[in-house]
């Protein structure tokens, strides 16, 4: 195996599902240097450290990306110089003193269209850009200025989760600001000592709920199969907001109707709840419809259509649940578990925990197509079908290049049919993981070994001859005739069937081994020459 490996390390980067682990593995970080920065916050840390530690937390977040992502940081009230905290270099970019005031007014601002904001500095391009404030006088502007479709989807992540954070952090300094209120109300009005310190532990519960989503959002951007990520949303609704019910209601797989129905305190009888595509909340969504919120909403003209909807599912708050902008689904929490009303910081909470399940169910999307488009046999870690196909061209290409052979050793298991028949799945799996370890230390680092199917087998062989060729052969027979199988497979041994071919000596037979084992016609240009005669992949 570790000689299989060493050829394919070359190429995983490639690969799209490394790129989403590491997708994955910069939200983490990520969400690391928000939960610092947040606590260094909202725990009265100096301002100057607080400038500091943040610079240097972002740093090391955007150090991987740096040909690509650019970070500038305007401190200390200069008027129009900008710090690039990877490259140490300073830009100047005019009308910074507008831009500053335009920051000043949102959250986190996304300057689109470029022009409209800021002029690029000499020497930076920019495609994308947004902007935030920290403190008093620390403005950081991202950009990212690349056509990499990963490069684009991290920028996008850092997007989401600085809004997310700006949010969490203003609830912060809301609390703290509330706090402070209080504490001047105990010095004016001492008998009011014991509701205010009602109001102070509610306020530290909020926080703990704000920081429980810090958690939450965490886990469920981890989280690759549907059924656990509707379980785990439903599960956070309820406990982070406290009601007594909370739904998700999806499309069904055909798209005609909102019928997926899945919830936490309804009874049986309630879940056959669904939706018309044509139906008036769903409507509301597609064409961009906010979050509702039953104490908010007067229920006249075209709102009256809703009414049906909030009635037989007692739904105060409801939003949509929204898959790289397509509408599909909606989620609703009932009433508070012990009576009252929502207050604004739990609608905050709310309209955040939705923000986040939306990305989560992107993020799921994204994983689903990366792992169909997979380029390894999740059972074995060898190469699959789909990767053979396109490994075969490129080393047929190198090997014309080179005016060099290529050899292919197809293996298959003897009676392969009469073996797998009184076999199970979970047996199947681990009979192709005991023979590739078996033959992996006879295969050459230079080969690469695919598994075509359970059973079957196809190694290519670059600078191969007919005589090395059969001594490869003996080799697999030797290493399989030793091999002694478990008691659960009822076998006493198993034994390889070989067929080759050696291109460009026998491209003939060559080409129609290649084509069995795909299943498939070779795809062909107009003057014969197959289509990745002239690219190659391991340059």
């Amino acid at each position: 195996m570790g000689f299989v490996m060493g050829n394919m390390l070359k190429t995983l980067w490639k690969v799209p599902v490394v790129k989403h682990a590491i997708k994955n593995k910069i939200l983490q970080q990520s969400h690391t240097v928000f939960n610092k920065m947040v606590k260094d916050y909202l725990e009265g840390a100096p301002n100057i450290d607080k400038a500091k530690n943040f610079v240097a937390l972002l740093r090391e977040l955007v150090y991987p990306f740096k040909n690509d992502i650019h970070v500038l940081w305007n401190s200390n009230g200069n008027a129009n110089a900008w710090r690039d905290l990877t490259e140490s270099l300073n830009y100047v970019i005019k009308n910074s003193v507008r831009l500053k005031m335009m920051i000043d007014r949102q959250l986190v601002l996304k300057l689109k269209p470029i022009n409209k904001f800021i002029v690029p500095p000499e020497g930076l391009a920019i495609d994308e850009a947004f902007a935030f404030k920290l403190g008093q006088n620390d403005y950081f502007l991202f950009t990212h200025h690349s056509n990499d479709d990963f490069i684009r989807q991290i920028f996008k992540n850092f997007y989401y989760q600085f809004y997310v954070m700006a949010i969490a952090l203003n609830a912060g300094l809301e609390k703290k600001r509330l706090t402070d209120q209080i504490q001047r109300l105990k010095n004016q009005l001492l008998e009011s000592t014991e509701k205010i310190s009602e109001v102070e532990k509610n306020l530290k519960k909020r926080m703990h709920e704000i920081d429980q989503i810090f958690q939450v959002s965490n886990e469920l951007f981890t989280i690759h199969d549907r059924e656990g990520l509707i379980n785990t949303a439903l599960l956070t609704l309820v406990g982070q907001l406290g009601c007594d019910r909370a739904f998700i209601l999806l499309k069904n797989k055909d798209g005609e109707t909102f019928s997926d129905f899945y919830s936490k305190g309804f009874g049986s009888e309630q879940n056959v709840y669904k939706l018309e595509n044509s139906d008036a909340l769903a409507r509301y969504f597609e064409s961009g419809g906010e979050i509702l919120y039953t104490d908010e909403m007067k229920f006249k003209g075209e709102a009256a259509d809703l009414i049906p909807f909030f009635k037989e599912t007692g739904a105060r708050m409801v939003a949509p649940v929204m898959a790289n902008k397509k509408l599909i689904g909606i989620m609703a929490c009932g009433e508070k578990l012990f009576g009252g009303d929502y207050d604004l910081i739990d609608k905050r909470i709310f309209k955040v925990l939705s923000n986040t399940i939306n990305l989560a169910f992107t993020n799921l999307q994204v994983y689903e197509q990366v792992a169909s488009e997979s380029f390894v046999d999740k059972n074995t870690g060898l190469a699959n079908k789909k990767y053979f196909e396109q490994r075969v061209q490129e080393e047929k290409s190198l090997m014309l290049r080179q005016n060099s052979t290529l050899g292919l050793l197809v293996m298959r298991f003897k009676n392969a049919d009469e073996i797998f028949n009184h076999l199970e799945e979970h047996q199947i799996n681990r009979l192709d993981r005991i023979v590739i370890q078996r033959i992996s230390p006879v295969v050459r680092t230079e080969d690469f070994l695919a598994l075509i199917e359970s059973g079957k087998y196809a190694l290519l062989m670059p600078g191969i001859t007919d005589e090395t060729i059969h001594i490869a052969m003996n080799r697999f027979k030797e290493k399989m005739a030793s091999l002694t199988l478990p008691d659960e497979f009822h076998l006493k041994e198993i034994e390889f069937e070989f067929e080759f071919a050696i291109f460009p000596d026998q491209e003939e037979a060559f080409e129609e081994k290649v084509i069995q084992l795909l299943g498939k016609k070779e795809e062909k240009t107009e003057n014969g020459e197959d289509f990745f005669t002239d690219l190659d992949f391991n340059v």
